[in-house]
C-alpha cells in the first residue's frame, strides 16, 4: 500500500456541479493557480455545459508549518485519487496557471491506466518556459502587487484579500512549491492539448504557450480569449469565448 511522503496530506476533490443521468457524461477536474481553490472556478464551472466536476486543494489549513510538496509528489497524489475513484467516463484535466503543471504531471502518471480525454491549460506557458515565479518576492506586499499583475484589479478584492493571512499564506506556499518545479524531459502524452491564454495576460506570452504542441502526439490546438491571466476567475467575456473555443476542439458535455 503506497503511503503519502511526510508533509503531504491527501489533495481534497473539492465537488461541484453534477450532471444527472448517463454515466457518460464527463467528468472534468480543475487544478486551480496559485492561492486558489473551487471558488476560483464558481463563475468558469456554472458558465459551462453540464459536467461531472471537482477541484484540487493542494493544501489545507492542517498543512500550516508543514513542508512545501514539490509539485511531482502532489501529481502523485492527485493520480491516486483519480485512479481509486475512476469509471467508464471520460475524464478531462484543466489546469490554470500553477495548476497547468499539476495537470500536466497529473497525466504523465495517468498515462496507460485511466488516461485522460484531454489535457486543457490555461495561462501558463510550457513547462520548458516556466520561470516566471522563481524570481518572485514573497512577502505580503510583493504577492499583492503579482496578484494586481494576474488581473485581481478589483481594489475591494484586494483589501479583503489582504486582510486574510490565510489567502496570503496558501498563496505563497503555492509559490513556492512552483519555484522548485523543474520542466522534466518531453515524454509526448496520448491525449490531445488544448492551450488558452488571455489576450491580456502580462505574465506569459504567446509564443511560450505554444511549445505545449510537444507534449502530445494527439492534436493540439491554442487559442487565446479576451482578459488577464487568470480570465477564468471573473471575466465573462472570456469564460464565454473559452467554451465556445474549446467546443470546437473536445467534446466537454452538454
Amino acid at each position: 500500500m503506497k503511503t503519502q511522503p511526510q508533509g503531504l496530506r491527501s489533495p481534497v476533490l473539492d465537488t461541484g456541479r453534477v450532471g444527472q443521468g448517463t454515466p457518460a457524461i464527463p467528468s472534468v477536474v480543475y487544478f486551480p493557480p496559485a492561492g486558489g481553490s473551487n471558488w476560483t472556478f464558481r463563475t468558469l464551472v456554472a458558465a459551462g455545459p453540464v459536467t461531472r466536476s471537482s477541484t484540487v486543494r493542494y493544501t489545507t489549513a492542517e498543512d500550516a508549518g508543514r513542508p512545501v510538496p514539490e509539485v511531482p509528489t502532489v501529481a502523485e497524489a492527485v493520480a491516486d485519487r483519480l485512479r481509486t475513484s475512476a469509471d467508464t467516463a471520460p475524464t478531462i484535466l484543466v489546469g490554470a496557471s500553477l495548476g497547468a503543471l499539476v495537470a500536466l504531471e497529473t497525466a504523465r502518471r495517468l498515462a496507460g491506466d485511466v488516461a485522460p480525454t484531454a489535457l486543457v491549460v490555461a495561462g501558463c506557458a510550457a513547462p520548458r518556459w516556466c520561470g516566471f515565479a522563481r524570481n518572485q518576492p514573497l512577502d505580503d506586499a510583493s504577492l499583492l502587487e503579482f496578484m494586481a499583475r494576474c488581473g485581481d484589479t478589483d481594489p475591494a478584492v484586494r483589501s479583503r484579500t489582504a486582510a486574510d493571512p490565510s489567502f496570503l499564506a496558501r498563496l505563497r506556499r503555492d509559490l513556492e512549491m512552483i519555484r522548485r518545479y523543474d520542466s522534466p524531459p518531453v515524454e509526448p502524452l496520448a491525449c490531445p492539448i488544448v492551450a488558452v491564454r488571455g489576450e491580456a495576460d502580462r505574465l506569459v506570452a504567446d509564443w511560450t504557450v505554444r511549445d505545449w504542441a510537444e507534449w502530445t502526439t494527439g492534436s493540439f490546438d491554442s487559442f487565446t480569449v479576451p482578459g488577464p491571466h487568470l480570465f477564468f476567475s471573473h471575466d465573462r467575456a472570456g469564460i464565454a469565448a473559452f467554451w465556445q473555443e474549446l467546443a470546437r476542439h473536445i467534446e466537454v458535455g452538454s
